[in-house]
């Protein structure tokens, strides 16, 4: 089209405010659902962090619950956790599940004898 000094026709203008109405309108949609796909993600995010801190507190919780191994006999019983030794009245066994000090964990319920 011929613009001279005239500038722009109103047919231009509106075809140019169309295109840029219909960009607007897809980068908006894009945004709506990327917006909405992270709230989705966040959520699941927090689900699977509190199952992970369930299961994780269900685990402590399963270890210290009635486990024997029946293969000693000497092992004290789940249910008597901290029993004073007759043998000798300086002993105190403690049987406990550490997972958080690497350093320090033997294995699943160790039966310990620390002096007094």
């Amino acid at each position: 089209m011929n613009h001279g000094d005239n500038g722009y026709t109103l047919v231009e203008l509106l075809v140019a405010i169309a295109v840029t109405a219909i960009i607007l309108v897809g980068t908006y949609a894009a945004y709506t659902f990327f917006a909405q796909q992270q709230q989705a993600l966040l959520a699941q995010t927090e689900v699977d962090c509190a199952a992970l801190r369930t299961i994780d507190l269900m685990q402590s919780d399963i270890r210290m619950a009635g486990f024997k191994d029946y293969a000693d006999p000497n092992l004290m019983p789940a249910s008597q956790v901290i029993v004073i030794s007759s043998t000798n009245p300086g002993d105190i066994h403690f049987v406990f599940d550490d997972t958080m000090h690497p350093d320090l964990y033997i294995a699943p319920w160790c039966a310990i004898t620390l002096p007094m």
